[in-house]
């Protein structure tokens, strides 16, 4: 359905920004990369200074094994970005709300690759950890979500967000009581958390 609405939305509109990344993402997820990259060109076609459509262009254009042009797409996304050296995790943090888990995990990828090439003893930060945590959540793969949550809990006990990210991992898990658990952490942490 949601593909559906997509192609409805870009009949109206065949040039909007947001909704040819969206459908681009969606369809690399559905195993369409050549279709993708379609849909992705026109993203940064029609919106040329997004640091962001030309980043997640350069992330499919990387796992279609295109490097030359995945790194003229990043060095254009570099320019735009006040945040060059994120770029990638921001393309996978974008597309958390699309359950997008194929590309972020090749997004959060590329990143620790870009962060080996300028430190070769950088660790994952914890900010892509939480990212490839929240994908799996958001595909309903709580096990992994929850074992993910629970060791950023175990490194930095004070995040609320990841404790409701925790809590609600356990839910989908039909943990109850360790949902509880992690939402009244969560809570303590943070009382107007909205995780």
């Amino acid at each position: 359905k949601a593909e559906a609405a997509l192609r409805e939305a870009l009949s109206i509109d065949s040039t909007d920004a947001a909704s040819l990344s969206v459908y681009g993402a969606t369809l690399y997820s559905r195993e369409k990369a050549d279709e993708a990259e379609v849909f992705l060109k026109g993203a940064v076609d029609a919106q040329p200074d997004s640091a962001v459509a030309w980043a997640t262009l350069g992330v499919v254009l990387a796992a279609l094994g295109r490097d030359f042009d995945a790194r003229k797409a990043f060095k254009q996304a570099a320019s735009l970005s006040p945040s060059p050296d994120t770029l990638r995790l921001e393309v996978a943090e974008s597309l958390l709300p699309l359950c997008a888990e194929p590309l972020i995990e090749v997004a959060l990828t590329l990143q620790m690759q870009h962060e080996h090439r300028t430190d070769p003893a950088a660790i994952e930060s914890t900010r892509a950890r939480v990212c490839r945590a929240r994908a799996h959540l958001a595909v309903h793969r709580y096990e992994e979500a929850a074992i993910a949550l629970a060791a950023i809990v175990a490194d930095e006990p004070g995040r609320a967000d990841v404790h409701a990210s925790l809590g609600h991992a356990h839910l989908g898990a039909g943990r109850e009581r360790e949902a509880l658990d992690a939402y009244r952490t969560c809570l303590e942490h943070d009382p107007h958390c909205r995780d």
